[in-house]
């Protein structure tokens, strides 16, 4: 020892490799703990930082383009007040770092509901409170195809009070206005000619059958509802027209014109856009009842009605006495139709005729074969419309249009083949629909009233 310090090696290895790593890892962690430092005073800074308003106007480079320059620097636009933080106001949310992101999407304010649409229409609704994500996901179909440009009043009813959240989320997916309507309970509820113990046994033999809906009490109900007291709610009565909309449902297209002025401008008071077969075992007596009903009343019966569609064979308005029902009807959780059609003599006597005879509870007459023989009675058939050029589901069915523009131009888009669409499915009644009007069953009807212009 010469009296100097002098580093060992560590054994094994050599200070001269060691050293430099050791160095590097001190300064790599050295950085680390600058930049924490700084993010920390930066957010804390920002986050205590005046609002908009309280600060000076800065200058900002406005990105839009000069015949000169190609750019230039403007200053920025004038503060704007804050808001309070309504469900309609106009205020972007607050960020962590304390900066309103300029490109947030931010509510309208107050809407301007104003109708756009020429007619005396409303889009109406039968929900439950506990369907709200279905009835707002159908609502949204509906604005976003068609009624954002029309603004038509939505109606909802329900057999409850609609909850408070019902009616915020319903108002701001509406661009009309909207209105809610508690069914009456007399209109929910076993009428006074109904043997409740006969029902009960009624209700449960068909439900030990499997048969659809067979062993529901509120489904009977709803099926009354619609069929006889839906249009004489006081909410309907300043209204001509109606397009029933159900929660769950899809449209596939753009609705281009506007089907309640076209429905108007036609002469069409009743439309669908699919028919089926009806399940006989829930309308047992229905036809017999009809028959009675129709020998009391001749007069009701139109003369160039569409029981040819509903009746095999038929000839003439004897036939209505000698054959019996094919089952035939339009799917009625989509239609378009004139209020004035339920509000006439003819249908108010036939529907007060069947809720007496009790099938609705006795057995399980619904409202779409109800809907559908009285329009196929009492309206000529050319008054009876078919849109064919609206794309729609109901679980589990679902159509599209049949023409190459609406697919190929993108009006519709449509998550299946045409060949899948259920006009030609066995199920159907779509084809004796065409058949009925001298039409072939191609898809492609060619129709004799006027197509609006796109």
């Amino acid at each position: 020892m010469d009296g100097k310090f002098t580093l060992l090696p560590r054994r094994g290895g050599s200070l001269r490799g060691s050293l430099p790593k050791f160095l590097i890892a001190i300064i790599l962690l050295c950085t680390v703990l600058v930049w924490l430092a700084g993010s920390v005073y930066r957010r804390d800074t920002l986050a205590s930082a005046p609002l908009a308003a309280d600060r000076p106007t800065p200058t900002h480079i406005s990105y839009e383009p000069d015949s000169i320059s190609g750019f230039v620097e403007t200053p920025a636009p004038p503060p704007v007040e804050e808001q309070p933080t309504t469900p309609n106001s106009k205020v972007g949310l607050k960020h962590w770092w304390g900066v309103e992101s300029p490109y947030h999407f931010r509510g309208e304010g107050p809407r301007n509901r104003t109708q756009i649409g020429r007619e005396k229409a409303s889009l109406v609704m039968l929900v439950r409170n506990r369907e709200l994500k279905d009835a707002l996901s159908a609502m949204k179909d509906i604005e976003d195809r068609f009624n954002r440009h029309y603004r038509y009043p939505w109606t909802f009813f329900n057999d409850e009070p609609f909850s408070e959240e019902f009616k915020l989320h319903t108002s701001r997916m509406a661009s009309g206005e909207v209105q809610y309507g508690l069914i009456p309970k007399e209109h929910w509820s076993l009428p006074t000619n109904i043997d409740e113990k006969k029902f009960r046994e009624k209700m449960k033999e068909m439900a030990d059958k499997k048969i659809i809906y067979g062993g529901s009490e509120s489904y009977r109900h709803m099926c009354r509802y619609n069929s006889g007291f839906f249009w004489q709610s006081p909410l309907l009565k300043d209204f001509d027209w109606y397009w029933r909309v159900e929660p769950s449902t899809s449209f596939y297209c753009d609705q281009l014109y506007d089907p309640f002025t076209f429905m108007r401008e036609n002469g069409k008071r009743y439309s669908f856009v699919m028919t089926m077969y009806e399940f006989r075992a829930t309308i047992e007596t229905l036809w017999s009842s009809t028959r009675e009903f129709a020998k009391k009343h001749p007069e009701y019966i139109a003369e160039d009605n569409s029981l040819g569609f509903i009746v095999d064979d038929y000839k003439d308005k004897n036939s209505l006495f000698k054959k019996d029902f094919n089952l035939c009807h339009f799917w009625s959780n989509f239609e378009i139709a004139d209020l004035n059609l339920w509000r006439s003599q003819a249908y108010r006597d036939y529907f007060a005729f069947l809720d007496a005879k009790g099938g609705f509870f006795y057995e399980r007459w619904g409202d779409a074969p109800v809907h559908s023989i009285a329009a196929s009675l009492f309206l000529p058939k050319d008054q009876i419309h078919f849109f064919h050029d609206i794309g729609y589901r109901h679980p589990p069915y679902k159509r599209c249009p049949q023409d190459d523009e609406s697919t190929d131009y993108g009006r519709c888009q449509c998550p299946f083949n045409k060949g899948e669409s259920f006009d030609f499915d066995g199920y159907s009644c779509q084809k004796r629909w065409w058949k009925f009007h001298n039409q072939d069953d191609s898809g492609n009807p060619i129709p004799s009233y006027k197509i609006p212009d796109f």
